[in-house]
């Protein structure tokens, strides 16, 4: 389906999803994940992630197309608080005191690699994977997770989750339940 919003689209019945990519350039260049094939890479100097969209056949709802379009109109606000949610993430991974922790700084001090001081000193450590604009809506927009791999949740994945009325968070794929799964628990 060519959607004109989202361009390309490919439909998943199984899963429910339909499944394309789309342009955030800030995403798309932050970071890297070191496993990426020159596709991906190039996809990703392409300023493209690959989208995911929770939807029935019949395509993305209209709550979808508004989270998306605040999402475009507002990259570099978005970004930020992306951003900023994924260094939390990191401070509540890292800033964890342990018997082993005054080994691991003055080993790091060794090696030249000093702990993570701003989200943007992230970089290095993590990387925007992929967008996923959900069933969810609260206020008329759909939410939208961001996929994240990053060195200090590599087993579990990373996602941050994103409203435009909600302050951002940050959350691992099997722990992620948004305000509507309150719902389907009974």
């Amino acid at each position: 389906m060519r959607h004109e919003l989202f361009g390309d689209l490919r439909y998943e019945p199984g899963d429910e999803i339909w499944t394309g990519a789309v342009r955030l350039r800030q995403f798309a260049a932050f970071g890297e994940t070191g496993f990426e094939d020159e596709g991906e890479r190039r996809q990703r100097d392409d300023g493209m992630l690959p989208l995911t969209i929770r939807a029935a056949e019949t395509g993305p709802t209209a709550q979808q197309e508004a989270a998306y379009r605040f999402l475009r109109d507002h990259e570099a606000d978005v970004f930020r608080a992306a951003l900023g949610a994924l260094f939390e993430s990191y401070k509540a991974y890292t800033d964890v005191p342990s018997p082993l922790s005054p080994f691991w700084k003055w080993l790091g001090g060794l090696l030249g690699a000093g702990p993570v001081e701003s989200p943007e000193g992230l970089k290095t450590e993590a990387a925007f994977t992929g967008v996923e604009v959900t069933r969810e809506p609260i206020n008329g927009v759909a939410y939208i997770l961001f996929d994240v791999y990053c060195h200090w949740e590599p087993e579990h994945g990373m996602v941050i989750v994103y409203h435009k009325d909600r302050p951002a968070t940050w959350t691992t794929v099997d722990a992620l339940e948004l305000e509507s799964d309150a719902n389907d628990a009974g």
